[in-house]
């Protein structure tokens, strides 16, 4: 089992008030703010075929009898116990934009490193463990040699799960990305992790996609209020053009 342990890595301690932000749909925007919750899916479930590749690796150990014990059903097991969520240090792109906001009616959330990390540093067992870090952007090949150099233990800790699922492409290198990892000691039957939030405390604010009609804008703005969000709601300024003017003599 992973040790009841509280970790933050490639972050230090002055940098837990930078802000953090993250691109969802309004939809998803409306159920936090509906039911107070933030909500950590299982990271099996996240897309990139390289994300957590330390626990789809075929690993084996060789005893001292020189047999080989397979280990990777023990790593099967401890995928199934963790939960996560992703967040950027980026305040915007074009690239997020577009990614995440596909329809072009997405919205950017705002908090801190400090308030997400306060929100799951709740501990629901003794056997449970919970790390915030940066994700280290690495080549492909540089990748895979860190893993394979890797020298598993059966004692599991931060440096042999939380490290790697904070090790990611280069390809990726644009979302300048923060995670959350939840490790569940006991409870990791359901497929989330869900935390109560003050949704006026917790959400600095929230940003409209640049592309946004003035329709949909009208809409969310008025059900945002509705639903009693009191804090910051404005639109992306990412498009927007500023004609120059300029004398020629």
């Amino acid at each position: 089992m992973i040790n009841p342990t509280r970790y933050l890595m490639n972050i230090k301690e002055p940098e837990l008030d930078a802000k953090i932000f993250r691109f969802i749909s309004f939809e998803s925007l409306c159920e936090i703010l509906l039911f107070k919750k933030l909500t950590l899916p299982k990271i099996n479930t996240w897309d990139d075929p390289y994300e957590n590749y330390l626990l789809k690796m075929d690993i084996n150990k060789v005893s001292d009898a020189h047999k080989t014990i397979p280990i990777s059903p023990a790593l099967q097991e401890l995928k199934n116990r963790l939960y996560g969520q992703c967040w950027t240090l980026n305040p915007e792109s074009d690239a997020l934009w577009r990614i995440y906001s596909s329809n072009s009616r997405g919205v950017r959330i705002s908090t801190t490193l400090r308030k997400l990390y306060e929100v799951i540093n709740v501990s629901e067992s003794k056997n449970d463990s919970i790390c915030l870090g940066k994700v280290n952007y690495q080549s492909l090949d540089k990748i895979e040699q860190y893993l394979t150099s890797l020298k598993y233990v059966t004692e599991v800790n931060a440096n042999s799960i939380f490290e790697p699922i904070l090790i990611k492409r280069n390809e990726f290198l644009h979302e300048n990305e923060i995670r959350i990892i939840y490790a569940a000691g006991l409870d990791f039957e359901k497929d989330i992790k869900q935390y109560n939030i003050d949704i006026n405390n917790f959400i600095n604010s929230i940003m409209f996609d640049p592309r946004i009609s003035k329709r949909y804008e009208t809409l969310y703005r008025a059900a945002i209020e509705t639903i009693g969000f009191k804090n910051e709601v404005s639109k992306s300024i990412l498009y927007e053009f500023k004609q120059l003017s300029i004398n020629i003599s």
